[in-house]
């Protein structure tokens, strides 16, 4: 059976469609459903029948394993490790929006808190990063407020933040309301960014290029294995960065999605979401991720070019990157693309557009 065979699951209760998956190894996939519900539905294609045995007998009911598809789901919050997960969800009200089988999941409570569920063991860090996010971002960023932590159970409680994710501004809105999402906003973005860069590094580990390339590797080399991109090149090897530019704090994993704008005030107040990446590194690493995630905006039709120019060309004013800074970006770019291919060769929904990305990519570095 082929990945691609999984992209719809036609169950008793319902059909279910792969909205997304992260790749294990080649015979290893978690996986992502949503069903008629909205709710999203995690699972796990697992090759090996003696693992997916083994798999389920760890993982409390209603897991189960689809018949001849090697894929083992776990609805209701199911999940040998997360174990924190399915109570949270049987609270009233509790509203399950992501689930990463046996990595992390994040809940909505009826309160509009919410509460991210790791691995126990892996919360203190994640409660660490945030710490250093808000001290370094106080007065002039705002990020989730940690309200409670549960090592036992790897459960972090957040506020939320008011307002709309650039994405979503940028994808709702129309020539009438041109605030939402607009020059503005992605200004104040690069300005909220800026902060973020010149923050103490101290305590942060190092992200470095070669950190940015073995990304791109862990999804290219599993995406082509299974048959979703085409064999290519290998992703090249680039030099490191010299001097003061790659000692700045990065977010990490920085793109629209990430970046709330409140804009009921006269000037749009930024918010900062997922800090537990935070790291030392080139400031490059997030402007390259950020302008990437951009042009794959405009690609998927959530933004028009228009569009996309004016939030890279606000973002970057409210930056002010230096000239070394932006000399690394054009270098960077070519990496972040191949990882969104691969990565997003994995999302059903734009797999012909990881291919088409992916494709124009190599052509360009080759």
């Amino acid at each position: 059976m082929q990945l691609t065979d999984l992209d719809v699951l036609p169950l008793p209760t319902g059909r279910l469609e792969l909205r997304r998956a992260w790749p294990s190894t080649p015979d290893h996939v978690l996986l992502e459903y949503v069903g008629p519900t909205g709710q999203p539905v995690a699972g796990q294609w697992i090759r090996d029948s003696d693992q997916r045995r083994r798999v389920l007998a760890g993982t409390p009911q209603p897991a189960f394993v689809v018949p001849d598809t090697g894929v083992l789901l776990q609805p209701a919050g199911a999940d040998r490790k997360l174990r924190g997960l399915a109570p949270l969800l049987a609270e009233p009200g509790a509203c399950l929006l992501s689930h990463r089988a046996e990595r992390r999941a994040v809940v909505r409570r009826a309160d509009g808190c919410y509460v991210k569920v790791v691995r126990p063991g892996r919360s203190d860090a994640v409660a660490r990063a945030a710490a250093v996010a808000a001290a370094a971002l106080a007065g002039h960023v705002d990020v989730p407020t940690l309200l409670a932590h549960d090592a036992v159970r790897g459960t972090l409680v957040w506020t939320a933040l008011p307002g709309s994710t650039l994405h979503d501004w940028a994808s709702t809105s129309t020539t009438s309301t041109p605030t939402a999402g607009g020059a503005g906003s992605w200004r104040e973005a690069g300005r909220a960014i800026a902060h973020l860069h010149v923050a103490d590094t101290h305590g942060l580990a190092t992200r470095g290029v070669e950190d940015e390339r073995r990304a791109a590797t862990r999804w290219l080399a599993p995406a082509r294995a299974l048959g979703l991109l085409p064999d290519g090149p290998d992703v090249p090897e680039l030099p490191a960065a010299q001097g003061l530019a790659a000692d700045v704090v990065l977010h990490g994993d920085l793109h629209d999605k990430q970046l709330v704008a409140d804009c009921t005030t006269a000037v749009s107040r930024i918010g900062l979401l997922d800090v537990d990446q935070l790291a030392r590194g080139e400031a490059a690493i997030d402007v390259a991720n950020l302008l990437v995630h951009l042009e794959l905006r405009v690609a998927q039709l959530l933004m028009t070019p228009a569009a996309g120019v004016m939030a890279r060309d606000a973002f970057l004013d409210g930056l002010a990157p230096d000239d070394v800074t932006l000399a690394r970006v054009a270098v960077l770019s070519d990496l972040v693309r191949m990882r969104l291919a691969g990565l997003y060769a994995f999302r059903p929904r734009w797999r012909a557009l990881a291919r088409q990305l992916y494709a124009a990519t190599v052509l360009a570095t080759g």
